[in-house]
């Protein structure tokens, strides 16, 4: 068991009620504090945000990441999965703050990619995304990032309208690095550029920044949902996973990830599966990557309007 203690930054507030107001306790103080020469300046402690591996990743290093985040991670590995050797037993897990963010599945393979799956990346509060990719990273040690997520059509800024929203890429590739052979495609109707002024934030973000700084080629893929955007500053409460969901066969779990989840648009399917391991090796927690999706997914159903805030909010 490996854990890494990371420093999470300034927080911004002070002790007492006005403390648990989520739209600005966890903030980061502005950039012109942070950058400042004055250490005063800076004000508050840096929480520390301890990142646990539970089980060591063998063989991990020197592989492409790909990392499946929310549900659009979960229709991937549904859309994959055919036969039990590509159903992906869990290798390692890591927890964030005591509780669990990301599993991760070493195929034996040594040029297959390392795939990771954080299925509630939204649970994380705004100062845990780092520290996770930062232990993902170095867990991993990894050639390459590629990272699966979701963006919501509606509150994309761009002067092209259409009714098929796009699968978009962002992608930084270092002059002296390689591009990965499943990353190469000729750009279509249904492959756009992340474009300006609109950003990317919370865990893809993370492991983005992480990737750039290690110099390493990074590949953001955000594909459409339907899915509600959550209000900004916003951090939904972490769900207690019922017991009767924490133990589900691994068949269960493919059959009903297929019915719990939208299936890949066709126009993009094969461009993401692309990217995934061909074949799997066996794990070490009694688990695969399928059952975990189906927990968290059947635990977030039903607890569908816990604690939600608001109506209308936008994030971009």
């Amino acid at each position: 068991m490996l854990t890494w203690r990371v420093a999470a930054g300034p927080r911004r507030g002070s002790a007492g009620a006005m403390d648990e107001d989520p739209t600005w306790a966890d903030a980061r103080a502005p950039r012109h504090t942070l950058e400042s020469d004055d250490d005063e300046d800076v004000g508050g402690t840096p929480r520390e945000v301890p990142v646990t591996l539970t089980h060591p990743l063998r063989a991990a290093h020197g592989r492409t990441l790909v990392v499946l985040v929310g549900d659009v991670g979960a229709a991937l590995l549904a859309a994959a999965a055919p036969t039990p050797a590509q159903r992906w037993p869990v290798t390692g897990a890591l927890e964030v703050a005591g509780h669990a963010a990301a599993w991760v599945h070493v195929p034996a393979g040594a040029h297959e990619p390392v795939l990771a799956y954080v299925p509630r990346a939204e649970w994380l509060r705004t100062d845990e995304g780092a520290p996770l990719a930062l232990a993902l990273l170095d867990a991993t040690a990894p050639t390459s990032v590629a990272v699966v997520h979701a963006y919501v059509p509606s509150l994309y800024l761009s002067d092209a309208h259409t009714d098929d929203a796009p699968l978009r890429f962002l992608a930084h590739r270092p002059d002296a690095a390689p591009m990965p052979p499943t990353w190469s495609a000729a750009p279509d109707v249904a492959y756009a550029p992340w474009g300006v002024p609109n950003t990317v934030s919370g865990v893809p973000a993370a492991l983005a920044a992480e990737g750039v700084r290690r110099g390493v080629p990074v590949l953001l893929l955000a594909a459409p949902t339907e899915e509600r955007a959550l209000p900004a500053g916003w951090t939904p409460p972490r769900l207690t996973i019922p017991y009767e969901l924490q133990r589900v066969h691994d068949d269960e779990a493919h059959a009903r990830l297929a019915q719990l989840v939208a299936p890949l648009d066709a126009r993009y399917a094969a461009r993401l599966l692309a990217l995934l391991p061909r074949a799997a090796a066996d794990g070490v927690a009694g688990d695969t990557l399928h059952c975990v999706a189906v927990r968290y997914l059947l635990a977030g159903k039903s607890h569908a309007h816990a604690g939600r805030v608001g109506e209308g909010g936008m994030y971009i």
